[in-house]
């Protein structure tokens, strides 16, 4: 699985010890002082290592992303340096989930693209409200259908800054957050109830992992330019039953 955000940078390099100078300036023996050890890290710090990312050290901890960036102070677009040191805030009580049951493969959202692996996630809760939310604010780029040029958009384009906030459609839960499908970068479905499933490309930042439970209007990503564009925008589909249909005849304002 790619990670979300790539690490930037290198550690500082260290000076040359007094064993690789020339034999004329080395001192005449070799210092009896005991090496120093490296200070132990306080209570709840860690430091950044390679291929360390936001989204990465959130799992490992155990933490949610969104506390992670605020506990750091960390800023768009949340690129880490190898060494770095980062506070973990303190993780939450395991949550107690409801029994969960089978469900088949997600849904593409887009092809080409592989398969996401099956997953076993609960299910969404029923819709909070009539037709979907607007994932974001923002001017529209490209539309439902064919663009006249042999080419299909099973969805929306829309135009917005980067790092704002994308919001779930409806309430559902997440069968897919990565980025393995080509051309759509940080990429999320979400699944609702009445066989809709929903996705969200080209993102910054994902807030939310698959199996998560997302309720309508909750933040789950950042705007960003990942995948096959050069503009930070949101790639938003809506699907029923695997089959596109056009969002702006089921998008409400909110």
């Amino acid at each position: 699985m790619t990670l979300l955000l790539a690490l930037a940078g290198c550690s500082p390099g260290l000076s040359d010890s007094w064993w690789n100078h020339p034999v004329s300036q080395r001192p005449s023996q070799a210092p009896t002082a005991k090496p120093v050890q490296p200070n132990a890290l306080p209570f709840g710090m860690i430091e950044v290592v390679k291929g360390d990312s936001v989204h990465a050290l959130a799992r490992r901890h155990n933490v949610a992303v969104r506390d992670l960036i605020d506990a750091n102070r960390l800023e768009p677009p949340f690129k880490l340096l190898i060494g770095q040191r980062l506070r973990i805030p303190t993780a939450p009580p395991p949550r107690v989930r409801e029994p969960v049951i089978a469900a088949p493969e997600p849904t593409l959202a887009a092809r080409p693209g592989p398969v996401p692996e099956s997953l076993i996630v609960p299910e969404p809760m029923p819709k909070a409200g009539k037709g979907f939310l607007w994932p974001l604010k923002g001017s529209l780029l490209a539309g439902f259908g064919s663009n006249g040029k042999g080419l299909n958009n099973d969805g929306i384009n829309i135009s917005a800054k980067r790092g704002a906030y994308v919001r779930a459609s409806e309430n559902g839960v997440v069968v897919y957050a990565g980025s393995e499908l080509k051309g759509f970068g940080n990429l999320l479905l979400i699944k609702h109830q009445d066989g809709w499933v929903s996705a969200y490309a080209h993102n910054e930042i994902l807030l939310v992992g698959r199996g998560d439970r997302v309720e309508r209007g909750q933040s789950i990503a950042r705007v960003g330019a990942t995948g096959n564009v050069k503009h930070p925008q949101l790639h938003f589909e809506l699907r029923r039953e695997s089959k596109p249909v056009d969002p702006l005849s089921q998008l409400v304002e909110g």
